[in-house]
């Protein structure tokens, strides 16, 4: 892959976009709690034309939510585009995003879930980085903020590099440093991209992974798909994020749990697999560059991260 294409980093305070790409805000006192809050930090916030629509499943139609997102891509004041949260909608218009315009407008843009969707994208189509984090509503919306979080989002973005110490990971590896690019995300979107022109083809990188409620033989199912694409193979090490309700089922017919699948991949991988990286569909959880560069110092029952590369 050719030399990334980076954002610029911020530089408070700044115009934040708030978009809502899939899924419609279900309570809308998270709009104003969100607000509030980007305004004690000095922000300003724009929001999109259908953040407090609601269309089947939908926060707008198709063409409503794709020209929320062209219109925020050519407001050149905006600096952090935001999803308001995730649920599913991006497919949908995925092929009609100008992923170029997105690429030189030097905006950040943030989310995770289903705009893993558009991470994958954009460091496909475009080399570009973006970030997997904080959304507006999920995470800035709440009346409790975890100070994990917001600490954590903050420092990345407005700083050129970030490391996270000391994340605990009971593992069967040797000590050593790994450095490659960090990319990854949803587990179900990573597995849903995988073969189209949404998926990039990262090299020696560091993937790491998350999901919600999913059966753990489901979660291994979609792994066994990234390992049967190649994309496994490819990479310097494997990150379990957190797995938020993916327990097996009182129907299942064996209690197959994710200690089976992680222990499953470390014998199937000959890269490390470990567990424990602080993101997810969880309150507490750090800022991740895809794209970027990372560092992975990997110690007894534990190891750190470092991003970097990942603005300019």
């Amino acid at each position: 892959m050719s030399e990334f294409v980076l954002p610029e980093r911020l530089k408070s305070p700044v115009q934040i976009g708030v978009i809502a790409p899939s899924g419609f805000i279900r309570d809308q006192i998270q709009t104003e709690l969100f607000k509030t809050h980007f305004t004690s930090l000095k922000h300003n916030t724009f929001l999109s034309s259908n953040l407090s629509s609601h269309y089947l499943y939908f926060s707008g139609t198709d063409p409503e939510r794709l020209a929320d997102i062209q219109s925020t891509t050519r407001n050149s004041e905006i600096k952090l585009v935001m999803a308001a949260r995730g649920g599913y909608g991006l497919s949908r218009i995925l092929a009609d995003i100008d992923t170029s315009k997105i690429a030189c407008s030097g905006q950040n843009w943030v989310g995770f879930s289903d705009f893993t969707f558009l991470n994958l994208a954009l460091l496909a189509k475009e080399n570009y980085v973006s970030f997997q984090g904080p959304m507006a509503a999920t995470d800035f919306g709440k009346p409790d903020i975890s100070s994990f979080t917001r600490d954590h989002f903050w420092s990345t973005m407005t700083k050129k590099s970030h490391t996270v110490e000391d994340i605990h990971s009971p593992h069967p590896y040797r000590n050593q440093i790994l450095d490659g690019t960090i990319w990854g995300g949803c587990l179900s979107i990573l597995a849903s991209a995988t073969g189209t022109p949404f998926m990039p083809e990262i090299r020696d990188g560091i993937l790491f992974i998350e999901d919600i409620q999913e059966e753990p033989y489901r979660v291994e199912r979609m792994l066994y798909q990234l390992y049967h694409a190649g994309i496994l193979n490819r990479q310097k090490a494997l990150l379990f994020g957190q797995f938020s309700q993916c327990e097996p089922t009182k129907t299942s017919a064996f209690p197959y749990t994710m200690d089976h699948v992680v222990q499953h991949l470390r014998h199937l991988l000959d890269i490390p697999v470990l567990t424990g990286f602080p993101f997810g569909h969880i309150a507490d959880k750090i800022t991740v560059p895809v794209g970027g560069q990372a560092q992975l110092s990997i110690r007894k029952n534990a190891f750190s991260i470092r991003f970097t590369d990942y603005n300019k």
